[in-house]
Protein backbone atom coordinates (compact mmCIF):
# COMPACT_ATOMS: atom_id res chain seq x y z
CA UNK A 1 0.00 0.00 0.00
CA UNK A 2 1.75 2.68 -1.18
CA UNK A 3 0.99 6.35 1.30
CA UNK A 4 1.31 9.51 -1.63
CA UNK A 5 2.38 12.28 0.54
CA UNK A 6 1.55 16.19 -0.13
CA UNK A 7 4.37 18.25 -1.96
CA UNK A 8 6.39 20.65 -0.01
CA UNK A 9 7.73 23.42 -1.76
CA UNK A 10 11.44 22.38 -3.28
CA UNK A 11 14.19 22.95 -0.91
CA UNK A 12 17.51 21.33 -1.09
CA UNK A 13 17.85 17.39 -0.18
CA UNK A 14 18.18 16.26 3.62
CA UNK A 15 20.93 13.46 1.95
CA UNK A 16 23.21 14.31 -1.04
CA UNK A 17 24.97 12.03 -2.85
CA UNK A 18 27.83 10.95 -2.43
CA UNK A 19 29.32 12.50 -5.20
CA UNK A 20 29.05 16.23 -5.92
CA UNK A 21 26.28 16.99 -8.79
CA UNK A 22 26.60 19.74 -11.79
CA UNK A 23 24.45 22.85 -10.17
CA UNK A 24 21.00 23.69 -10.82
CA UNK A 25 20.16 26.18 -14.07
CA UNK A 26 19.69 29.07 -13.21
CA UNK A 27 19.12 31.52 -15.78
CA UNK A 28 15.47 32.54 -15.82
CA UNK A 29 15.12 34.26 -19.22
CA UNK A 30 14.83 31.18 -20.62
CA UNK A 31 11.73 28.66 -20.47
CA UNK A 32 12.52 25.63 -19.15
CA UNK A 33 13.42 22.87 -22.20
CA UNK A 34 12.90 20.04 -20.14
CA UNK A 35 12.85 18.44 -16.30
CA UNK A 36 14.96 15.69 -15.29
CA UNK A 37 17.03 13.95 -12.50
CA UNK A 38 20.20 13.56 -13.22
CA UNK A 39 21.98 10.96 -11.44
CA UNK A 40 26.38 10.58 -11.01
CA UNK A 41 27.45 7.83 -13.38
CA UNK A 42 29.24 5.94 -10.84
CA UNK A 43 26.54 5.68 -8.30
CA UNK A 44 24.50 4.13 -10.86
CA UNK A 45 27.03 1.77 -12.17
CA UNK A 46 27.25 1.52 -8.03
CA UNK A 47 23.72 0.32 -7.58
CA UNK A 48 23.34 -2.95 -9.63
CA UNK A 49 26.58 -4.73 -7.89
CA UNK A 50 30.22 -4.62 -9.72
CA UNK A 51 29.77 -8.12 -11.13
CA UNK A 52 26.55 -6.99 -13.16
CA UNK A 53 28.14 -3.60 -14.28
CA UNK A 54 31.25 -4.92 -15.41
CA UNK A 55 29.19 -7.44 -17.36
CA UNK A 56 26.83 -4.44 -18.71
CA UNK A 57 29.92 -2.66 -19.81
CA UNK A 58 31.16 -5.47 -21.42
CA UNK A 59 28.54 -6.14 -23.25
CA UNK A 60 27.82 -2.56 -24.03
CA UNK A 61 31.25 -2.22 -25.45
CA UNK A 62 32.29 -6.10 -27.12
CA UNK A 63 29.05 -7.27 -28.25
CA UNK A 64 27.87 -4.05 -29.78
CA UNK A 65 31.19 -1.98 -29.92
CA UNK A 66 29.59 1.21 -28.29
CA UNK A 67 31.60 3.68 -25.94
CA UNK A 68 29.85 4.37 -22.84
CA UNK A 69 28.86 8.03 -22.35
CA UNK A 70 31.82 9.39 -20.61
CA UNK A 71 30.03 12.35 -18.94
CA UNK A 72 30.14 11.99 -14.83
CA UNK A 73 26.28 12.48 -15.15
CA UNK A 74 23.18 10.68 -16.64
CA UNK A 75 19.66 11.73 -16.62
CA UNK A 76 16.22 10.66 -16.74
CA UNK A 77 13.89 12.86 -18.70
CA UNK A 78 10.83 13.26 -16.93
CA UNK A 79 9.36 15.99 -19.42
CA UNK A 80 10.47 17.10 -22.70
CA UNK A 81 8.82 20.23 -23.18
CA UNK A 82 10.85 22.23 -26.03
CA UNK A 83 8.48 21.52 -28.64
CA UNK A 84 5.48 20.90 -26.56
CA UNK A 85 3.82 24.03 -25.53
CA UNK A 86 1.07 22.40 -24.35
CA UNK A 87 2.69 20.14 -22.28
CA UNK A 88 3.87 23.03 -19.74
CA UNK A 89 0.70 23.87 -17.91
CA UNK A 90 -0.31 19.92 -17.71
CA UNK A 91 -0.54 18.69 -14.33
CA UNK A 92 1.86 16.29 -14.26
CA UNK A 93 4.39 18.95 -15.41
CA UNK A 94 3.44 20.89 -12.40
CA UNK A 95 3.67 17.90 -10.13
CA UNK A 96 7.48 17.31 -11.47
CA UNK A 97 8.03 21.11 -10.73
CA UNK A 98 6.84 20.36 -7.12
CA UNK A 99 10.12 18.12 -7.15
CA UNK A 100 12.83 20.74 -8.48
CA UNK A 101 15.75 20.56 -6.27
CA UNK A 102 14.64 17.59 -4.77
CA UNK A 103 16.50 14.06 -4.30
CA UNK A 104 14.39 11.07 -5.58
CA UNK A 105 15.24 7.34 -6.28
CA UNK A 106 15.48 5.95 -9.59
CA UNK A 107 14.60 2.04 -9.39
CA UNK A 108 16.40 0.38 -12.42
CA UNK A 109 14.82 -3.01 -13.16
CA UNK A 110 17.03 -3.35 -16.54
CA UNK A 111 19.26 -2.97 -19.37
CA UNK A 112 18.48 -2.73 -23.12
CA UNK A 113 20.50 -2.33 -26.31
CA UNK A 114 20.30 -3.04 -29.80
CA UNK A 115 24.05 -1.85 -31.23
CA UNK A 116 22.33 2.09 -31.98
CA UNK A 117 21.79 2.54 -28.17
CA UNK A 118 21.97 1.24 -24.67
CA UNK A 119 20.38 2.52 -21.88
CA UNK A 120 19.20 1.22 -18.07
CA UNK A 121 15.28 0.80 -18.21
CA UNK A 122 13.82 2.87 -14.97
CA UNK A 123 10.67 0.75 -13.22
CA UNK A 124 10.08 4.52 -12.47
CA UNK A 125 11.28 7.59 -10.25
CA UNK A 126 9.89 7.78 -6.68
CA UNK A 127 9.84 10.43 -4.08
CA UNK A 128 10.55 8.82 -0.08
CA UNK A 129 9.73 11.37 2.32
CA UNK A 130 11.95 10.59 5.60
CA UNK A 131 8.75 8.84 7.42
CA UNK A 132 9.05 5.99 4.95
CA UNK A 133 6.29 7.58 2.40
CA UNK A 134 6.70 6.91 -1.55
CA UNK A 135 5.05 8.99 -3.57
CA UNK A 136 6.02 8.36 -7.39
CA UNK A 137 7.55 11.11 -9.92
CA UNK A 138 5.51 11.92 -13.03
CA UNK A 139 7.76 10.93 -16.20
CA UNK A 140 5.92 11.65 -19.41
CA UNK A 141 8.04 9.32 -21.39
CA UNK A 142 6.71 6.21 -22.16
CA UNK A 143 9.61 3.76 -20.38
CA UNK A 144 11.62 5.92 -17.94
CA UNK A 145 15.35 5.21 -18.54
CA UNK A 146 19.58 6.79 -18.79
CA UNK A 147 20.81 6.64 -21.81
CA UNK A 148 24.21 4.93 -21.30
CA UNK A 149 25.56 4.66 -25.13
CA UNK A 150 24.56 5.53 -28.67
CA UNK A 151 26.39 4.71 -31.75
CA UNK A 152 25.54 6.81 -34.93
CA UNK A 153 21.83 8.09 -33.13
CA UNK A 154 20.83 10.85 -31.18
CA UNK A 155 20.15 10.24 -27.89
CA UNK A 156 16.22 10.39 -28.85
CA UNK A 157 17.10 7.35 -30.64
CA UNK A 158 17.03 5.14 -26.67
CA UNK A 159 13.18 6.36 -26.70
CA UNK A 160 12.43 5.01 -30.07
CA UNK A 161 14.27 1.99 -29.66
CA UNK A 162 12.57 1.30 -26.22
CA UNK A 163 9.22 1.88 -28.08
CA UNK A 164 9.78 -0.30 -30.73
CA UNK A 165 10.65 -3.30 -28.57
CA UNK A 166 13.47 -4.49 -31.01
CA UNK A 167 16.65 -4.99 -28.32
CA UNK A 168 18.08 -7.31 -26.06
CA UNK A 169 17.04 -6.71 -22.34
CA UNK A 170 19.59 -7.84 -19.41
CA UNK A 171 17.50 -8.06 -16.11
CA UNK A 172 19.70 -5.70 -13.48
CA UNK A 173 18.29 -4.31 -10.20
CA UNK A 174 19.22 -1.16 -8.50
CA UNK A 175 18.54 1.77 -6.61
CA UNK A 176 20.16 5.34 -7.58
CA UNK A 177 19.34 8.68 -6.10
CA UNK A 178 19.56 11.83 -8.01
CA UNK A 179 18.16 15.58 -7.97
CA UNK A 180 15.55 16.52 -9.83
CA UNK A 181 16.29 19.77 -11.98
CA UNK A 182 14.73 22.04 -14.59
CA UNK A 183 16.92 22.28 -17.44
CA UNK A 184 17.63 24.74 -20.14
CA UNK A 185 18.54 25.05 -23.50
Amino acid sequence: VQKIVKIRQPSAPENSPKTEMAPVHQNHSRPVSYYAVHCSSDDLFGCIGKTRANFCRKLIGKKFAMKLDKRKELHVTLAYLKDKPNCRKSAAVKKIKGFVGRQVEVRICGMACDGKAAAFVAEGVYFVESDGAVEKVPCLNKLPHLTLAVNGASNRYSNDMLESGMYEYVEVKGVVKGIVRANMY
